[in-house]
């Protein structure tokens, strides 16, 4: 991209944001009448718009009104400039401090993003996760641009059920308004504006929360800078060079590496803000946008959505037995509704999800070798299971629970001190933050998710970050205590260094001279030409992936054809019959029964049962690269080939049964 495209597009982006997001949210946010200083205003308004935005897509889609949604929103915005938009001098007026350290996470969190899907040697470069979540997000994105309901793109004719959509249609929609590409969408243009909208998010709720500029900028250190203890074991011999998830936690320094996660944090935020604000007289704006805050939590981010609602939940019946009002039962009730309209339509079979499997996680994170790798404590356990020591194993189990939770927290484990002062004493916002931060945490301890055993770690994402909050009032207290001068900078300086390690090992990982994963120069023109010379609804298939030739590359980069992610999903704008084994596992589809059908249609010397497979399931051409074949004779089947550049064929089908 050059320089004057982007300027074009960052201009086209920040319009489309400014009428379909900000002016909804800002037209919204007026009719609560709080009030609220432009820095909040701005970013509520931007925060309220994104959910309104999204809702109104997702209703709108459902009920085949897509055609309306640009329309509806150009008027909102048109009402907007006429009515609301003046131009005045006294606007932000940003604080040095604040903005240095806003900044200063916000390019930290960019700089995970911004390399990825960039041309290197004639292809495109992707580092770390990027290469299979990034290409997933993307090949769903692609897919709801032009499609509703979505399909799994790697898995065609399958419905995409029991998957948290909404971030990545909030980001369909943009492309759609935009017609910004999504690979610079997703990797630049987004992470551009969210990053800096979330830590500003942190400040001003930080700042309302605890009355303090100074822990306000704290929380957002320790929120998006700070990581975990993850580098501490190879001290001792222990552990590996994987620190940012040694205890199996990621960082939400991190967050914007799962978009979904990144865009549910933003939510959050918003609605902890507002929560904290709630007007005194009954104002029906306030509880609509609190309820449709809330709600939506469970379409971007399942796990968010369960934690905030269960929150709700406990907080209204104690505010009831406290004869204190039902106001926050009534939050729960609406923000419920909106809950089941989003979780409803878009799940199926969901029950028992979960598993009970008591300590999974930290037996792992002992065993590991890219946890904590710790086999001697292992060892330990099984010595005192044996002869029966239940004493000497109580404390054993202990010490590595200690592992997990102080590891995880990093330097954050000083907000012990005030988390426990305020889980009595303090007010209602001080009890959201610490039920939520245990209600996430707990589920970790005891269970794991059917299918792909670790994703359940993912509701403690959400306690790290919301224990942040109470480490940044630890921080300020102990720094208030230092008398002296030289004595407060050497406090900063230690905790600083603490907490910097394992970010700053993930930041040299995502911006590493050599990608994880390329997809090469061949492919690129190969998934171009298909793109091209095909049909929106033709299906392509792709040779099965193989796990053990991924493993055979010892060094990086691996290409995106040993990678098992959606790619040519993505690059082709086209349905794939199988491509994304992982997806399909964690979505409970039938992953045996297809893969088998593939496997056999590759191996099989029968043309004509090879030509009824292609005919059956309706697959109009076929991608090969390099030396990935079929046994079948391919004109006998009625495989024409229509392209090929020395790295990848393409064969067009036309045969019929």
């Amino acid at each position: 991209m050059t320089i004057i495209s982007f300027l074009f597009y960052l201009i086209v982006f920040s319009l489309v944001i400014l009428a379909a997001v900000f002016s909804p949210g800002y037209l919204l946010l007026l009719k609560t009448k709080l009030k609220l200083s432009p820095l909040e205003k701005i970013s509520l308004s931007l925060s309220i718009g994104l959910v309104f935005f999204t809702f109104i897509s997702f209703v709108f889609f459902h009920l085949h009104l897509r055609f309306l949604i640009f329309p509806l929103f150009l008027i909102l915005f048109a009402y907007f400039l006429i009515r609301h938009f003046r131009f005045k001098k006294r606007s932000l007026r940003p604080e040095l401090l604040p903005a240095l350290v806003i900044g200063f996470a916000s390019l930290i969190q960019f700089s995970l993003m911004y390399k990825s899907g960039t041309s290197y040697q004639g292809g495109l470069a992707f580092w770390g996760v990027h290469g299979y979540d990034g290409i997933w997000h993307m090949s769903l994105i692609s897919e709801l641009a032009r499609y509703f309901p979505p399909q799994n793109p790697g898995f065609e004719g399958e419905v995409l059920k029991n998957y948290h959509f909404l971030a990545d249609l909030f980001m369909a929609q943009l492309h759609n308004f935009s017609r910004i590409p999504i690979l610079d969408l997703y990797f630049r243009f987004l992470p551009l504006f969210l990053t800096v909208l979330l830590n500003v998010l942190i400040f001003i709720f930080a700042r309302a929360w605890s009355k303090s500029k100074n822990i306000a900028c704290w929380a957002v250190f320790f929120t998006s800078i700070a990581g975990s203890f993850g580098y501490l074991p190879q001290l001792i011999g222990h552990g590996s060079n994987n620190w940012e998830t040694a205890f199996w936690g990621v960082q939400p320094a991190s967050a914007f590496l799962n978009p979904p996660f990144a865009v549910s944090l933003i939510i959050l935020m918003a609605g902890l803000f507002l929560f904290h604000q709630k007007p005194k007289k009954l104002n029906k704006t306030y509880y609509f946008i609190m309820a449709l805050v809330f709600g939506s939590l469970i379409g971007f981010k399942v796990y968010a959505g369960l934690i905030v609602l269960t929150t709700l939940l406990l907080l209204g019946i104690w505010q009831t037995i406290r004869k204190q009002g039902r106001s926050i039962l009534f939050i729960f009730f609406f923000s419920l509704i909106f809950s089941l309209l989003i979780y409803l339509p878009t799940s199926k079979g969901t029950a028992g999800f979960m598993v009970f499997e008591p300590w999974w996680f930290i037996q792992t994170m002992v065993q590991a070798p890219d946890r904590l790798n710790w086999p001697g404590l292992e060892l330990r356990r099984q010595t005192y299971v044996l002869i029966n020591d239940f004493i000497s194993l109580g404390f054993l189990q202990a010490f590595v629970f200690s592992i997990f939770l102080i590891g995880n927290l990093g330097i954050r484990f000083i907000g012990f001190f005030p988390f426990t002062k305020r889980i009595l004493k303090g007010e209602v916002i001080d009890r959201f933050l610490i039920l939520a931060s245990l209600i996430a945490f707990v589920p970790p301890l005891f269970f794991v998710q059917k299918a792909i055993p670790w994703n359940s770690i993912q509701f403690m994402y959400y306690s790290i970050f919301l224990f942040s909050f109470f480490a940044a009032l630890a921080f300020d207290y102990l720094l208030k205590r230092a008398r002296f001068l030289f004595l407060k900078l050497l406090i900063i300086i230690v905790f600083v260094l603490l907490a910097l390690p394992s970010t700053l090992k993930t930041i040299y990982w995502f911006n590493a001279p050599t990608p994880t994963t390329i997809l090469e120069a061949g492919e690129v023109e190969a998934l171009e030409f298909l793109r091209k010379n095909s049909k929106e609804e033709e299906i392509i298939l792709t040779f099965p992936f193989n796990a053990n030739v991924q493993k055979s590359f010892k060094e990086p980069p691996v290409p995106m054809t040993h990678y098992n992610s959606p790619y040519v999903a993505f690059f082709t704008e086209r349905r794939v019959f199988l491509e994304d084994q992982n997806a399909a596992t964690i979505l409970g589809y039938d992953l045996e029964n297809r893969l088998n059908q593939e496997m056999a249609f590759f191996k099989t010397g029968d043309s004509l049962a090879a030509k009824n497979f292609l005919a059956l399931n309706h697959i109009s051409y076929l991608y090969l690269v390099g030396d990935q074949d079929l046994v079948a004779d391919k004109e006998e089947i009625g495989l024409k080939e229509i392209f090929d550049n020395q790295k990848v064929r393409i064969y067009q089908f036309s045969g019929k049964i």
